[in-house]
């Protein structure tokens, strides 16, 4: 139970992370554009 449990917490940092890092991708590129 304790592995699934940690193997879900990686999965939503990893998630969280790949959104983070989507969203500043996006910024930097509006901003390299203007």
């Amino acid at each position: 139970m304790q592995d699934i449990d940690k193997k879900g917490m990686i999965f939503s940092i990893i998630m969280a992370v790949l959104i983070f890092a989507g969203m500043l991708y996006i910024i930097f590129n509006d901003i390299a554009t203007k």
